[in-house]
């Protein structure tokens, strides 16, 4: 026994740090943004986040770990169970509900991104950045909606 009280098999005082690591991190990411670069990193997000669980599977197996702008919307997706359930069964995707964000790996790699991730994040991701920030948040970006495959530009 850790000391620690266990409420579950899922929520414990270590699953709470490592969430609430997630946040503090996102926070510190975007604290500095203004209320424009804010509202391009989320775009960007949300779309690096569509490529990400579209490749799901293979972002498990390989044990990439997810920058931090994937994590959050990833998070903000689970969110809504209900509704996440039914966008991962759209695209197919239904068993991958049981993946859990690695917030562990995510906080054991907090400081520096893990080697492993870095080098597949291209391969599976195309050529964008693994870190999105502010430096790389230029250009105009066309995304998908989900539902009915329009394409919108984001300014």
């Amino acid at each position: 026994m850790t000391g620690y009280p266990i409420l579950d098999e899922v929520v414990t005082v270590h699953a709470c740090h490592y969430y609430l690591s997630l946040i503090n991190r996102f926070t510190e990411t975007t604290k500095n943004m203004t209320e424009q670069q804010l509202r391009i990193y989320l775009v960007r997000a949300e779309d690096r986040y569509i490529g990400w669980i579209k490749n799901i599977r293979k972002m498990q197996s390989h044990n990439i770990i997810p920058p931090i702008d994937v994590a959050y919307l990833w998070h903000t997706h689970m969110l809504s169970p209900f509704r996440y359930y039914e966008d991962l069964t759209r695209l197919r995707l239904g068993d991958a509900v049981r993946i859990r964000i690695p917030l562990k790996a995510m906080y054991d790699h907090r400081m520096e991104p893990h080697k492993h991730s870095l080098e597949l994040w291209p391969i599976l991701m195309g050529p964008q950045p693994y870190d999105l920030d502010v430096d790389n948040l230029d250009g105009d970006k066309y995304v998908e909606c989900l539902d009915c495959h329009k394409k919108m530009k984001s300014k």
